[in-house]
């Protein structure tokens, strides 16, 4: 099982790393997808999803359907 740190508990160097990270994903497609993909698909489309979107915050689906979108972030 994979642990996923606190964004609060990294390193500098962690942190740098994630920027990094994350600049590079924003910049090219990765199996697929863009960065923008994944990230609409944790508020938008709003022709799917209502307002405020398809992510259930303050509900009991939360944490389930988090779990799926992290999983898909994380790739």
């Amino acid at each position: 099982m994979r642990i996923r740190k606190d964004v609060t508990t990294l390193t500098p160097e962690e942190k740098a790393k994630l920027r990094n990270a994350l600049q590079q994903a924003m910049n090219k497609t990765t199996n697929g997808m863009l960065f923008m993909d994944i990230a609409n698909f944790h508020g938008a489309p709003y022709t799917l999803c209502p307002r405020p979107g398809c992510c259930p915050h303050g509900t009991s689906k939360f944490i389930t359907w988090h779990r799926l979108f992290m999983g898909m972030y994380s790739k």
